[in-house]
C-alpha cells in the first residue's frame, strides 16, 4: 500500500466511512478553496493539512526520521482536500464544540455536512457538482453545508467556522442540543 493510499484509508477511518468511497475519493482528489477576503477558511485549511502530520505519527514513523520525511514529502505538496478539511472539521466541532470526543459525534458531522450540502446519498455526478457549487458558494444566504432557518447574515460572505457557529446557536436555540 502506497503512503497516498494509507493516508486516505487513515482519513476514512477517522470519519468512520466505509460506504461512499467513490465520493470520498473525489473529496481527496479536490483541492479546498475559498475565496481569498475569507481568511478565515485559510485556517480550515491548514487544520485539513494538519492531518497528515497526525498520520505520520499514527503510522508509526514517529517525528525526525526518514522514513516520516519521505512520507510527508509524498503529501505535503499538495493543496488541502476537501476530504482532509472535512475530516479535520468535524474533529475540531467535535472537540471543540461538543466536548465529548467520540468517534460517534466525528461521524455525525461529517456526514451531517455532506448531507447537507447534498452529496452524501447522491448519485456520484450529482454529488460532484454539488461538492462544486458548495466550494463556489453558489448557494444562498441561508447556507449550505450548515444551513439556517433563519440567518442574520448571508452564510456566503463570512468562513465555514462563523458558518458552523450560527447553525449550533441556531440549534441551541431551538431546543436542538
Amino acid at each position: 500500500m502506497t503512503v497516498e493510499e494509507s493516508y486516505f484509508a487513515f482519513l476514512l477511518n477517522k470519519v468512520g466511512e466505509t460506504q461512499h468511497i467513490e465520493l470520498c475519493k473525489f473529496l481527496y482528489e479536490t483541492p479546498f478553496i475559498f475565496p481569498p477576503e475569507i481568511e478565515s477558511d485559510g485556517n480550515r485549511a491548514v487544520d485539513g493539512e494538519e492531518m497528515r502530520y497526525e498520520f505520520i505519527v499514527y503510522a508509526g514513523e514517529g517525528v525526525n526520521n526518514v522514513a516520516a520525511d519521505e512520507s510527508l514529502e509524498q503529501l505535503l505538496p499538495k493543496p488541502c482536500s476537501v476530504l482532509e478539511m472535512l475530516v479535520a472539521l468535524a474533529i475540531r466541532i467535535d472537540r471543540d464544540i461538543m466536548g465529548e470526543p467520540s468517534i460517534n459525534n466525528v461521524q455525525f458531522w461529517f456526514r451531517s455536512m455532506l448531507c447537507n450540502i447534498g452529496a452524501y446519498d447522491a448519485p456520484l455526478p450529482m454529488a460532484k457538482g454539488r461538492i462544486r457549487s458548495w466550494l463556489n458558494r453558489e448557494y444562498d444566504r441561508n447556507g449550505s453545508m450548515f444551513r439556517l432557518q433563519r440567518p442574520y447574515r448571508d452564510q456566503r460572505k463570512i468562513g465555514i467556522w462563523e458558518q458552523m457557529s450560527d447553525y449550533v446557536n441556531e440549534l441551541s436555540t431551538n431546543g436542538g442540543f
